[in-house]
């Protein structure tokens, strides 16, 4: 019997091959793009998982609040915390440090940089479950100078040499290799490729207490502790002796615990080890798997019971000849099985074939090994079913109910009326496609805002050196003069940070005044002609003068630190930054030194001569059309000071677009996923207007021979489903603005949701709907009536 059913399925399959290939080409597409969507919905959401014990693994954060009410969350928190809850928290186990650096050094007379090294307690592999491939792993913060390797930069330095006991030198000093560890998951929100002691430092205490908040710490507690009485203990002894300390400085500090599985999808945290996911972006990502995934299934089901309703005189036989119920469920659920499973090996074909596409969209290491695990691998089940069953469900309850006698008396007759199911699926699947296109349309915008918005400096033709080191910055006047004798190179300057980058943040207020008043503002120590390289205007005072030596004693502000200072004046007025004193001088234009994401903060410019501050970056405003040439002659004068200094560079416009990125990104993804589901939607419009169609062929040859032209008919028959095409734009519209709206509050500077944007999304799927719905029926009315009414 399974056999029977099993020949009569393939045979319908075969037999009806358009229809067969438009249902498996449209449900295996929309199954792809979901299992992609899945796939990156749970990497995100298993960040750190992969450690032992990550339930019970807490990092330490800060919550500084000025009086006037400005906080920023930072994932950091005093080196001298530590020590305090290891004597006094005994439900702590292990806790330990982190402090993040680059690391320049020499093996073999060549030089290298590792981009991400831990200055670390040796209790951190106590915490964090690593592998460690090579060397022991008690051993392995033993020796003052030790460095452990991640297992990609030991293969990198070493080859196939055994790394343990080798030495690289940095500094005058002399690093031993103690370790090897595997390499760090891409799901891990700690990412570094080496690890260094904290016991390197011959005063630690004056090495802590000199970099303030600027420490991450991680605390392992107890199995069987109660952990929030235990967080309670840790928050309290944080507050009574260091977050007290603060307030003398006008600063309101709070000290928290967050989970480790939380921290990469939290909001507001600056200054993480890598960028944070973003809930909403999961929410998105979310909707659209399920938007899709159900515009396949609509489209299946339309098509399979479009297909059925074909066989009403089998349906018919069947019941003549003795079938019960259940033949009929087991042959149509049977159908629908075989299809579905020929969908769903498709789907993940083509799955693994997008894969690298889209890993590469999303920047993200992924891959298909989570429909291994027993909750996916389930989900993907119920899907099956539902699908299974619900196409299965209308040929096998509504056709099966007619009397055969009625069948074979007018069989085509059945069910001609009954157009409802199928017309409401296809609505639903417009709602959704004018939905996604409207968004498309404001995130298009959004997104063309931010790129083209006046950001109050110019941000062409900048190139930026980085991580200079002290060698380079002692020479940097010499440098200076070199370089703009280039006439390819205009301007040259240095500074700590530069637009999209972090600043230092630090208090401020008006001299003479006490603490309490202070709010937070945003340093950058810069050189003096820093201005006009950028080309930020000053728009009351003056710049730093390159003939003043006083003037490293000045400060420039910009206009929202001059509103927040409340003067009607400030030029002349000392300010203290991090208690220091000093005169403005200049009051510099308001410039987006951040991301557009953020509202213009509060901003000083403090200048400083390089031999006693780091000079981090050079920046150089540059003949674009040479930067070939340029960075060949820069690299070739800094290696003549520095042989070792690794040359690393980039373009402020660059950097600029990467803060955009996680943008860019979802706008391309939504386009790719929004024009699926417009594909699919299409296959269900050209399915229920042929079904339409070959319902009305009696009616469209009587027309014809009544003297009816194409015209006629088309503008007759389509008119019954254009207008819920129209309908579904007053469902899709709402939701649209809604969602939209809430997504714009992510950014500080917005563009606003024009009415014609929500029209011109309408618009475009009308048209798709019509250019659908008029070419099929074209070709229906053009057929001979002769013949239509000769058939029926």
């Amino acid at each position: 019997m399974l056999k029977n059913y099993l020949i009569v399925a393939l045979r319908n399959i075969i037999r009806q091959k358009g229809y067969s290939l438009i249902n498996i080409i449209g449900l295996s597409t929309g199954l792809a793009a979901t299992i992609l969507l899945l796939v990156y919905i749970q990497h995100e959401c298993s960040y750190d998982t992969m450690y032992k014990n990550n339930h019970l693994i807490y990092r330490v954060n800060t919550e500084a609040q000025i009086s006037s009410g400005e906080k920023i969350h930072i994932p950091m928190t005093s080196a001298f915390l530590a020590p305090e809850l290891e004597k006094n928290v005994p439900e702590v186990k292990h806790i330990c440090r982190l402090r993040e650096h680059s690391f320049n050094f020499l093996y073999n007379s060549q030089s290298y940089k590792i981009n991400s090294v831990l200055d670390s307690d040796s209790s951190f592999f106590k915490i964090f479950s690593i592998k460690i491939i090579q060397g022991d792993r008690n051993k392995l913060f033993n020796d003052r100078y030790s460095i452990i390797l991640s297992k990609k930069q030991a293969t990198k330095i070493f080859g196939k040499e055994n790394p343990i006991g080798k030495i690289l030198h940095s500094k005058n000093l002399q690093y031993t290799v103690s370790g090897v560890f595997e390499d760090i998951p891409a799901n891990s929100h700690i990412q570094f490729d080496a690890l260094r002691s904290f016991n390197r430092f011959k005063n630690k205490e004056r090495e802590f207490g000199n970099n303030g908040i600027s420490f991450y710490t991680y605390l392992l507690f107890q199995k069987d502790c109660d952990i929030e009485v235990a967080k309670k203990k840790v928050i309290k002894i944080a507050r009574e002796r260091f977050d007290e300390n603060a307030k003398s400085q006008g600063i309101e500090i709070k000290t928290d615990l967050q989970q480790l599985l939380d921290i990469h999808l939290a909001d507001e945290i600056i200054y993480d080890f890598t960028t944070p996911g973003k809930k909403s972006t999961i929410y998105i990502f979310t909707a659209l798997a399920f938007f899709i995934l159900l515009i396949a299934i609509i489209n299946f089901i339309n098509l399979f019971i479009v297909k059925s309703e074909k066989r009403i005189k089998e349906v018919g036989l069947r019941r003549v000849l003795g079938a019960a119920s259940g033949d009929l469920k087991l042959q149509f659920w049977g159908e629908s099985l075989l299809l579905t499973l020929l969908s769903l090996i498709i789907a993940f074909g083509l799955a693994e074939l997008l894969l690298p596409h889209f890993a590469k969209l999303t920047n993200r290491i992924l891959d298909l090994t989570i429909f291994t695990q027993p909750l996916y691998l389930l989900l993907l089940i119920i899907i099956s079913f539902f699908i299974i069953f619900t196409s299965g469900s209308y040929p096998v309850f509504y056709l099966g109910k007619f009397n055969p006698a009625v069948i074979f008396r007018g069989a085509g007759q059945i069910g001609k009326n009954k157009n409802q199911l199928k017309t409401i699926l296809v609505f639903f699947q417009f709602v959704i496609s004018i939905f996604l296109i409207t968004n498309i349309l404001i995130l298009k915008k959004q997104v063309n805002h931010m790129e083209n918005k006046e950001l109050g400096f110019n941000k062409d033709q900048i190139l930026i050196l980085h991580n200079i080191n002290t060698n380079i910055s002692n020479k940097y006047e010499t440098l200076k003069d070199q370089f703009t004798n280039q006439s390819s190179i205009y301007s040259v300057c240095y500074s700590e940070s530069y637009p999209g980058n972090h600043n230092t943040i630090q208090n401020c207020y008006e001299d003479g005044h006490t603490p309490e008043d202070a709010f937070l503002i945003y340093e950058n120590r810069i050189s003096r002609n820093y201005l006009s390289t950028y080309q930020i205007k000053i728009i009351n005072g003056r710049n730093f003068n390159p003939d003043l030596k006083s003037d490293t004693a000045k400060y420039i502000i910009n206009e929202t630190a001059a509103k927040k200072l409340n003067l009607k004046n400030p030029i002349g007025k000392k300010i203290k930054i991090n208690n220091y004193a000093a005169e403005i001088i200049g009051i510099a234009k308001d410039f987006n030194f951040q991301s557009l994401h953020k509202n213009i903060e509060p901003l000083v410019f403090t200048n400083n001569h390089p031999k006693k501050w780091a000079c981090d970056n050079i920046s150089l405003r540059i003949d674009i059309s040479k930067s070939k040439e340029i960075l060949k002659y820069l690299k070739k004068e800094l290696y003549k000071i520095d042989p070792n200094y690794i040359f690393n560079y980039s373009f402020l416009n660059d950097h600029l677009a990467d803060k955009y990125k996680t943008e860019n990104q979802t706008l391309t993804l939504i386009i790719s996923v929004s024009i699926v589901a417009i594909i699919l939607s299409i296959l269900g419009l050209f399915t229920l207007t042929s079904y339409i169609a070959q319902q009305k062929n009696k009616e469209i040859g009587i027309r014809k021979i009544l003297g009816a032209g194409s015209s006629n008919i088309i503008v007759k028959i389509g008119n019954s489903i254009i207008k819920w095409v129209l309908l579904a734009n007053i469902f899709a519209w709402p939701f649209s603005w809604f969602v939209m709206k809430e997504w714009l509050e992510n950014f500080a500077d917005k563009t606003n949701m024009s009415f014609y944007l929500f029209i011109t999304g309408g618009l475009i799927a009308l048209s798709i709907a019509c250019i659908s719905i008029f070419s099929r029926l074209f070709s229906a009315s053009r057929k001979n009536p002769v013949e239509i009414l000769k058939h029926d």
